[in-house]
């Protein structure tokens, strides 16, 4: 709606100047809608969307791939997740969708047909789904063409609806009947996962969301504000009437709060913003559909940093060949558009399903001194151990502590710079896995710790050699829930 009113201050304002023109015409802008495009055809390649029967305020898309926009007047948009809204001229249009492709064989392929009546002053999504192997007639797919009214929220407030457009649930952990509805318990990413039906993770609930079911929207307050000390949100999805098993769980985009030079990125955390939450079968394989093939991701997690709504995570690879001599370069592991599930991070909003948008595969590995095993044995009460890094140390800890303790030690250290700069796992008493990331990620040599003790424990620190090996990034999207915000 926001870019529909800036079209229409424009166009009004032309006019205006022209009435003062004696000699001019008056000119009445033409009533204008908002239209964007999106697609959800699972089985083939990308789509170009045309308006066919004008050429003014007729709004086309490019490349559209499975779960995109496509590209606006040759350009990439802002956020594959979030096409923008193009003005389309009130009244009915002749919209065709062909294959997108450089050659006029591949270009001239009619996948749909069809004839919309737009109103002005509205919103459109057009989302063409289903697959292209069981059309009639040379046509594929379905058509939903959906209004966007964002509700009135409240300061403070953001608002989330649910479509369903997966005629089955095949792949996931929990398969209900095809067709069946789904319940949508909506949590904090802090919460404990809400699988009982009055958790008190669960701040709303979205019922019995069938094949075509779009919702009504539901409110809630923004997160990581200081309305709210809910860092985000997820979705948690089980058959209608249950509350177990999840048939997948999605988190939530956070978006980004505007500022003096930067306009705002709809998500959790900004107010005003309205998030439709599509869920999607995978991409059928061996198609020219951007393939999501599940990739299982719980080990040699080493380091991850967040912007924005992207999370990236360095990998470890172990030494093959027994020596701490790293071997050749690494396949990244994953690929764009792959689904990694993601388990054991700290940052349980990181974990789940999640979709890689980019991979860097390591050009060479590099030795990586990063990791250092702590090993006591033999303590008693009152047995202590003080670690040394880089000319400075801790303070006595007690030989059967908890990893946390141990952690917020190192973390004291100002040769560390704070506890965001090492993690330590491991069980009370160790041995203690001690990892050092954010500012040490990457170099090398980084400091051996040594080890001191007081009473009868003994200790031993030793270094892991590991290779630095792939960056893998990801945006905090479910496998199935693919979520597309908008203001």
């Amino acid at each position: 709606m926001r870019i529909v009113r800036i079209l229409a201050i424009g166009l009004l304002a032309a006019g205006a100047a022209c009435s003062r023109d004696n000699a001019g015409v008056i000119v009445t802008p033409d009533p204008v809608g908002g239209l964007r495009y999106v697609n959800l055809v699972s089985d083939t390649g990308a789509m170009d969307f045309r308006v066919i029967d004008i050429i003014g305020d007729a709004p086309n898309t490019i490349a559209a791939t499975f779960r995109t926009g496509g590209l606006v007047f040759g350009n990439v948009n802002p956020s594959p997740t979030q096409p923008p809204y193009q003005p389309v001229r009130a009244g009915a249009r002749h919209i065709r969708v062909f294959m997108s492709g450089t050659t006029a064989a591949v270009a001239s392929t009619q996948m749909f047909d069809t004839t919309v009546t737009f109103a002005a002053n509205t919103n459109y999504t057009f989302f063409l789904f289903g697959t292209s192997r069981t059309g009639v007639a040379g046509r594929c797919c379905s058509v939903l063409i959906t209004k966007d009214s964002v509700p009135t929220l409240a300061a403070g407030k953001w608002a989330v609806r649910v479509l369903n457009l997966a005629p089955d649930y095949a792949g996931a952990p929990t398969v209900p009947a095809a067709g069946s509805g789904l319940d949508l318990r909506i949590a904090s990413t802090a919460g404990a996962t809400p699988t009982a039906a009055a958790s008190t993770a669960t701040v709303g609930v979205i019922t019995n969301q069938a094949l075509g079911n779009l919702s009504s929207y539901v409110s809630l307050d923004t997160s990581g504000t200081a309305v709210t000390s809910v860092p985000g949100y997820k979705l948690f999805a089980v058959a209608n009437g249950t509350t177990s098993p999840a048939v997948f769980q999605a988190v939530m985009p956070l978006g980004t709060r505007g500022s003096a030079t930067s306009n705002p990125f709809a998500g959790t955390s900004v107010a005003g913003t309205a998030v439709t939450a599509v869920i999607l079968p995978r991409s059928t394989p061996a198609s020219l559909a951007p393939q999501t093939a599940a990739a299982s991701v719980t080990t040699n997690i080493d380091s991850l940093t967040r912007s924005s709504d992207t999370v990236t995570v360095w990998r470890r690879i172990t030494p093959g060949n027994g020596t701490t001599t790293c071997n050749a370069a690494v396949a990244a592991g994953t690929a764009v558009n792959d689904i990694v599930n993601v388990s054991g991070l700290t940052q349980t909003q990181y974990n789940g399903m999640q979709s890689v948008i980019s991979v860097t595969a390591g050009v060479s590995q590099t030795l990586d001194t990063a990791r250092q095993t702590v090993t006591l044995a033999a303590g008693t009460a009152g047995s202590t151990f003080r670690l040394t890094f880089s000319g400075q140390q801790t303070g006595a800890i007690a030989f059967d502590e908890t990893a946390v303790i141990v952690q917020a030690a190192l973390g004291a250290l100002t040769s560390i710079g704070g506890i965001a700069n090492v993690n330590v796992t491991g069980p009370a008493g160790g041995p203690y896995v001690v990892v050092f990331r954010g500012t040490f990620l990457g170099s090398n040599p980084v400091p051996a710790m040594t080890i001191t003790t007081a009473g009868t424990v003994t200790g031993t620190v030793a270094t892991n050699f590991n290779c630095l090996g792939t960056a893998t990034s990801w945006r905090t999207l479910s496998w199935r829930a693919n979520l597309r915000a908008g203001r």
